[in-house]
């Protein structure tokens, strides 16, 4: 027995020694591509969330702590809202709204951009991360998870490297997310004064915390009367009031399309909407009505057929007698008239009653007279055709 023991003591360590080696292989540390592949993958998989970004910004001598409530969902959903201020930004993928809870004012910024959002700070460190070359520096803990800190270094040919360089990121383990991205800003003198900023260089850390994936939000949450905000309902404009039609499921289907707005009257505690949405060009259009209520909700959408925009009008004066002219100098004409006594029954053009646009297109309704013989000449690009409407029996140009 006790040469047994001498057998198995001895070899211990080595064992030991083995299973620490074994150990290290299985938990070799990735390279900073294969973290930042990781991160990729992860954003591509999920389909919302919700989070608190804290920023703390340490210049001259000051640390100004900035803290945000964000939430995110794909394609382009994002609201974000300062926490001291209560000033909240919010875009659904067309527009951008500015509002403030306390105080009720709102901002409608129309031009928007397809790239990230800080709101969606996930999405928007992938996005200024491209062109940098990463390096692994180590390992560190942030807000009790256990990150790998990565050290960025930017190309020269990046355009904002003299204003804003990245310098380090923390990438949670397993996770795949960006816990914590720290940034300098260097600003010329010049930019301070177009921007308004009241510093000129400074170092930026932001950390993302209390996250939760793939969460359900319900898209009301980024419209601007969200938090039972009464909306001014004479107050708000035609962009307003059309987003708040296209965040509804029936009449999203829209988006993207013209628009006009025919009727907006405050009835109560409505706003009643008559419009039409149109394609690029205008040539068909959807007849929509709906009320907006003081919430923010849409109710009572109706939706009526496609509407034939192109309505024919009458022609006077010089353009009657040029458009005249030109169809009775057709070859086709004039034998069908030679000879023959005629009248001109009417000359129509043809225009877009929405836009007002004219399509270049006439119409001239010929009759022989002591005849029921009616002929229509349709003029449209240098073009001439003739169609014969006589109606057996009858006297008219439709049968």
């Amino acid at each position: 027995m006790r040469s047994g023991f001498r057998v198995i003591w001895p070899n211990l360590p080595i064992l030991l020694i083995l299973a620490a080696l074994l150990e290290g292989c299985i938990q070799e540390k990735p390279a900073a591509e294969d973290i930042l592949n990781r991160m990729h993958e992860k954003y591509s998989s999920i389909s919302s969330y919700k989070a608190t970004i804290y920023q703390t910004e340490i210049g001259e001598g000051k640390i100004r702590e900035t803290q945000y409530e964000v939430l995110f969902k794909k394609p382009d959903k994002a609201r974000m809202e300062h926490v001291s201020s209560g000033t909240v930004t919010i875009t659904n993928g067309s527009r951008i709204w500015i509002y403030n809870k306390t105080t009720g004012e709102q901002k409608l910024v129309i031009n928007y951009s397809d790239k990230p959002t800080f709101a969606d700070f996930f999405g928007f460190t992938l996005e200024m991360l491209k062109g940098y070359n990463a390096s692994l520096a180590g390992e560190e803990k942030v807000g009790g998870k256990d990150c790998y800190v990565l050290s960025l270094k930017p190309p020269q040919e990046i355009v904002w490297e003299k204003t804003l360089r990245l310098e380090k990121l923390w990438v949670v383990k397993n996770e795949w997310y960006p816990a914590r991205i720290q940034m300098k800003i260097e600003l010329s003198e010049e930019m301070k004064e177009k921007f308004g900023f009241n510093f000129s260089n400074s170092t930026v850390i932001i950390e993302l915390r209390d996250i939760g994936f793939n969460i359900s939000i319900n898209d009301a949450e980024f419209l601007p009367h969200a938090h039972g905000r009464q909306l001014n309902l004479s107050a708000l404009s035609n962009e307003e009031v059309v987003e708040l039609a296209l965040n509804t499921s029936e009449l999203e289907i829209y988006r993207g399309w013209n628009y006009t707005i025919r009727e907006k009257r405050v009835m109560g505690n409505s706003l009643y909407i008559d419009m039409y949405f149109g394609k690029n060009d205008w040539k068909t259009a959807i007849h929509v009505s709906f009320f907006v209520k003081e919430n923010g909700n849409i109710s009572d959408i109706h939706i009526y057929p496609y509407v034939k925009t192109v309505i024919p009008v009458g022609v006077k004066g010089e353009e009657r007698e040029e458009v005249l002219h030109k169809a009775l100098s057709n070859p086709q004409v004039e034998r069908i008239i030679s000879g023959q006594s005629y009248y001109i029954w009417q000359i129509s053009k043809f225009i877009n009653a929405i836009t007002g646009e004219e399509y270049g297109e006439y119409s001239v309704y010929l009759r022989i007279n002591a005849t029921n013989k009616t002929y229509v000449i349709y003029l449209h690009d240098g073009q001439i055709n003739v169609r014969n409407t006589t109606c057996p029996g009858k006297t008219g140009w439709w049968c």
